[in-house]
């Protein structure tokens, strides 16, 4: 009972709201004042915007229809940054369809693509989708790209329960003890979700976007010594004892090893790949904590700070960092400043 009731409230919050980017979950669902839920679903980030509004990619209505939904592509697009696919979803009551936890999955030749994000819309019931993939193992300018793309089964939510009436207490009367009744032993029938069709399939011919602006650089930001904060000064041991009863040491899930903050290494700028969609930079020895923005950029006119675009610094299995700014820079200026972390800055050119 309880996880349907979280169903429900999850997909009802989705409508209306506008959530961070999902990395590998739920897609987050844009509130706008477009005119269909896919032009809304393209709101995600300059660089996803830019594939609609500039009729980049090739548009499709490639549809494959189970137990009465139909999922459809409506675009697709690829460069050597991102690979994005555009959906819509329609049903026999899309209304209460939510967008899957598991992210739909790319292929070429048998060779799987990272998910790294999504977009929904929802405009009158009608819900639509945006999912880009991490392109660099496609290369530089594949000949020809066909795609395995699969939307995993849908989820629909269950329907709403009729409210239950509460109990009403007589004048004078006390109220009746309440009774905890075991989530399995909800004495009220609870409709079941209806199993969810899918997965839809599709092969996909996508024309890859050669365009591009690399910078190969080999730049080293000087390293820098972080001091720790002062730590507060404990009173003498006497006080203490005198003041406060002893209490056991707190155990903490600290991971054992230097804090990030007393990083004294250099950090390393060795590649710059712009395209349409996203902006890269590439660097060694990059210390972050976690996932995230943690960089700023300027190119040109352009600055990250003043315009929109979703802007994410990860570390990749070999070792190196990539930020990732959400924003096709082919047209602007040739003089650029990157900052990571507020600490190490780059000043550079890309051709």
């Amino acid at each position: 009972v309880v996880l349907a009731i979280l169903v429900l409230v999850l997909g009802a919050a989705l409508v209306g709201r506008r959530l961070a980017p999902a990395r590998t979950g739920p897609a987050a669902v844009v509130a706008c004042t477009a005119p269909t839920a896919l032009d809304c679903a393209f709101q995600g980030d300059a660089g996803i915007q830019q594939i609609l509004t500039a009729d980049l990619g090739q548009p499709l209505d490639q549809a494959q229809t189970i137990a009465g939904w139909t999922v459809t592509v409506r675009r697709v697009y690829a460069d050597r940054n991102r690979l994005v696919v555009a959906y819509t979803v329609d049903g026999l009551d899309a209304s209460r369809l939510i967008l899957n936890s598991d992210p739909p999955q790319a292929e070429v030749a048998d060779q799987a693509l990272v998910a790294q994000g999504r977009w929904g819309g929802r405009k009158a019931g009608a819900l639509a989708a945006v999912v880009w993939f991490d392109a660099t193992a496609l290369g530089d300018a594949p000949p020809s790209l066909v795609v395995r793309f699969t939307v995993p089964a849908l989820q629909v939510a269950a329907p709403a329960l009729p409210p239950e009436s509460p109990p009403t207490a007589l004048a004078g009367a006390p109220w009746p003890t309440a009774t905890i009744v075991p989530d399995d032993a909800d004495p009220r029938p609870w409709p079941t979700a209806p199993a969810g069709p899918g997965p839809f399939r599709f092969d996909l011919g996508i024309p890859f976007d050669a365009r591009s602006r690399v910078a190969a650089l080999d730049l080293a930001a000087p390293a820098m010594t972080v001091t720790p904060l002062p730590t507060a000064t404990a009173p003498p041991v006497a006080d203490q004892a005198a003041a406060f009863p002893t209490a056991p040491p707190v155990p903490t899930n600290t991971p054992a090893g230097p804090a990030p903050e007393q990083f004294t290494g250099p950090a390393r700028l060795r590649r710059v790949v712009v395209t349409a969609s996203e902006t890269r930079l590439y660097l060694d020895s990059a210390p972050l904590v976690g996932d995230g923005c943690q960089a700023e950029l300027q190119a040109g006119a352009w600055d990250s700070a003043h315009n929109s675009g979703e802007c994410n610094c990860r570390m990749l299995p070999d070792g190196q960092t990539v930020c990732g700014f959400g924003a096709g820079l082919l047209e602007t200026g040739n003089n650029w400043t990157f900052t990571l972390a507020g600490r190490w800055t780059f000043h550079f050119m890309v051709p």
